[in-house]
């Protein structure tokens, strides 16, 4: 309760400079019996209820605060994310390509229409001057974009963050 933008931004800030393979961002959660539950019952935020209890949920923010709303923080920390362990990546980063690839690769074999990973591997191709392949991944971003509406979804919400 009462965090800032600003004080959430330099977590970010501070999570790109530890120079980790990978970061996990995670909102707050308050739960009953918490110090942090009575700090936000006492702001009004959310209702001491079996309701509230039972809709508790641990991956994302549901009600809003005066500082940051639910949809506003929820962004910011799916942003951060893409932020540190994506565009930011240490291994991309540092040139060290091939590791950062395997990384990429691992996400698009699960999320096979995550276009902000298939960008960081196509910006790693380029790297190592495989022009073939950031051609041929270039295609598979604007299929994805054209075929699979997560993919399309993801571009709309998060594309300003591509080159």
């Amino acid at each position: 309760p009462g965090e800032t933008k600003e004080q959430m931004q330099e977590t970010v800030d501070y999570a790109k400079s530890l120079g980790a393979d990978w970061c996990v961002f995670n909102i707050a959660t308050p739960l009953v019996g918490s110090e942090m539950y009575d700090q936000f019952i006492n702001l009004g935020v959310i209702k001491d209820s079996e309701e509230s209890w039972l809709n508790t949920v641990f991956d994302s923010r549901q009600f809003d605060t005066p500082e940051i709303t639910a949809r506003e923080l929820n962004d910011f920390v799916y942003r951060a994310n893409l932020e540190c362990n994506f565009l930011n990546n240490p291994n991309k980063v540092s040139g060290q390509f091939k590791k950062a690839i395997l990384i990429y690769q691992d996400i698009v074999s699960k999320y096979s229409f995550h276009v902000i990973a298939w960008h960081c591997m196509m910006e790693c191709y380029r790297g190592l001057g495989d022009n073939v392949k950031v051609k041929q991944i270039k295609d598979t971003i604007e299929n994805l974009i054209k075929t699979d509406k997560r993919a399309e979804d993801m571009f709309v919400k998060y594309g300003d963050m591509m080159s």
